[in-house]
């Protein structure tokens, strides 16, 4: 497999779960006619899935980097080999542990970082 195609199979995937995600948010809360935790944006629930978000959106950041890093080197700097297969794929799987633990510093232990998303703005997010 081309390191492109692991980047961009990557990032399909990455699209596939934030819309899976996304689409079982708002069908549930259609389906009860209220907001997925009525609690308010302090709720453990509302923090813990606004957190998967947030690991989706880093993974979907640095797949995006990654890859438009992949075409410079192979457009304009042909001569560098740094995109082999072996390291294409150690950097593909090293975005998962970085957005997990950026996801945790900026939900749980940077407070004041945190961000809660609900059902009603999701929709608009997506525009």
């Amino acid at each position: 497999m081309v390191p492109i195609y692991q980047v961009v199979a990557n990032l399909f995937a990455l699209v596939i779960l934030y819309e899976l995600y996304t689409i079982a948010s708002v069908l549930y809360a259609v389906w009860k006619s209220s907001w997925i935790f009525p609690k308010g944006i302090d709720d453990q629930g509302t923090i813990f899935f606004s957190s998967l978000f947030m690991v989706l959106w880093y993974q979907s950041s640095f797949s995006q980097i990654l890859m438009a890093v992949n075409r410079l080197c192979v457009m304009c700097f042909s001569r560098w080999t740094i995109f082999t297969r072996r390291s294409t794929t150690v950097i593909t799987l090293g975005i998962y542990p970085v957005a997990l633990i950026l996801a945790a510093l900026s939900q749980y232990i940077l407070p004041c970082c945190r961000i809660v998303l609900q059902e009603c703005q999701m929709a608009h997010l997506k525009v």
